[in-house]
C-alpha cells in the first residue's frame, strides 16, 4: 500500500476528531479544498485500508473488542431511570400538631445500591445548591449507534422506496403515476395515461 506523504499524514491526523476536512487541513492541504480533498481521500481504497489497519492496531493495543463497545452501548440504550431515581407521594409529618400533608419525593438511589452496569450508563455527578443531580448518557445516541451497527433500519439496495405524491390532477403528463416514474398514488384515483 502506498500513500503519499500528505495522504500519510491525513490517515495520522483523521483518527483526532474522525473530520475528513479539518484532517486535510492538518495535512497540509489547501483550506478552499479541504472538503472535497477530505472526502476523496476517505474513498481511496489505499487508505481506507490504512485507516482500518491503524484502527485495528489500537484496538489491540488497548484490548477493545467490539462486543464489549457493544454490550456497553446496550447498557446505556437499555438503562432504566427507575435504577438511578425513586420519587412518588409522602406523608409529611407536621410538628405542630395539624393533620399531615402529602408532598412528592424524588431520591436519588445510593451509589453503592447500583449495579456495576447501571453505573456505567452515568456521565455525571454534580453536588449542587439544591442537592445533586446525576446526567445520564445519551440514550438516543446509544440507541441510533446501536442500530446503525445492527443495520436495523437499513433498506435492501434492491428495494427503492416508491416516490410518494399527494395529489395528480392536473399534472404533465411526465409526471403522472406509472410504472416508469416510480410514483405511487398515495390519494385520489390513478391519472389515465
Amino acid at each position: 500500500m502506498s500513500l503519499t506523504p500528505k495522504q500519510q499524514r491525513f490517515c495520522e491526523e483523521y483518527p483526532l476528531d474522525l473530520c475528513a476536512t479539518r484532517a486535510a487541513i492538518r495535512a497540509g492541504y489547501s483550506e478552499k479544498t479541504a472538503m472535497s480533498i477530505g472526502s476523496r481521500l476517505l474513498r481511496n481504497v489505499n487508505v481506507q485500508k490504512f485507516l482500518r489497519q491503524q484502527a485495528a492496531e489500537v484496538s489491540e493495543r488497548l484490548d477493545i473488542k467490539r462486543e464489549t463497545v457493544l454490550r456497553d452501548l446496550a447498557r446505556i440504550a437499555f438503562s432504566d431511570i427507575t435504577d438511578f431515581v425513586r420519587w412518588g407521594k409522602i406523608q409529611v409529618k407536621c410538628d405542630d400538631g395539624a393533620s399531615p400533608t402529602v408532598d412528592y419525593a424524588v431520591d436519588l438511589v445510593p451509589s453503592k445500591c447500583l449495579s456495576r452496569d447501571a453505573a456505567r450508563a452515568i456521565s455525571e455527578v454534580r453536588k449542587t445548591r439544591d442537592g445533586v443531580t446525576i446526567k445520564m448518557h445519551s440514550k438516543l445516541a446509544a440507541l441510533e449507534m446501536l442500530a446503525k451497527h445492527l443495520q436495523l433500519f437499513s433498506q435492501s439496495d434492491e428495494e427503492e422506496p416508491p416516490k410518494r405524491v399527494e395529489v395528480f390532477w392536473g399534472l404533465p403528463r411526465e409526471l403522472k403515476p406509472d410504472a416508469e416514474s416510480g410514483l405511487e398514488l398515495v390519494k385520489g384515483e390513478r391519472v389515465a395515461s
